[in-house]
């Protein structure tokens, strides 16, 4: 992981930096760059068509990746709202990024497979707690027989 970081977010000329409570990353927008916290933390939010509510999916910081989905499945189309909690600094690749020494590492994809199986696992792991609370709490509204 360090040195895809070295060689894909090191560069100066494509950091940018938001402020606390703007959005980074509108749900159902276009977004074809690949994020990389380098200081601060995000919130990530799905937002309900019918009302605009904003439920909470994540929390991100340094070190984490945004926009993982948008980028890897090639529709360039956010899945969730994502908003800096306070100042962050992000480094970013987009789609037109080449692959850094293809012939020894690969494809970006290849490249980025550990990311890509990073972000499967931790959304299989918040869907298992989700389901797990969701059990505990329908198991302790129904009534006990004696």
């Amino acid at each position: 992981m360090e040195l895809l970081v070295r060689h894909y977010f090191s560069e100066p000329s494509r950091q940018v930096t938001f402020d606390a409570e703007e959005v980074v990353l509108r749900q159902e927008a276009h977004n074809d760059r690949l994020y990389y916290v380098l200081e601060g933390e995000l919130e990530g939010y799905f937002e309900s068509d019918q009302d605009g509510k904003l439920t909470k999916l994540f929390n991100a910081s340094n070190g984490a990746f945004i926009g993982v989905h948008s980028f890897f499945s090639g529709t360039w189309v956010a899945s969730s709202t994502v908003i800096a909690k306070t100042q962050v600094t992000l480094a970013w690749i987009d789609k037109n990024t080449e692959p850094v020494d293809p012939e020894q590492y690969g494809p970006l994809s290849a490249q980025f497979m550990p990311v890509m199986v990073n972000e499967l696992s931790s959304v299989k792991e918040e869907l298992s707690k989700k389901r797990w609370l969701k059990r505990k709490h329908y198991n302790a509204c129904i009534p006990r027989s004696r």
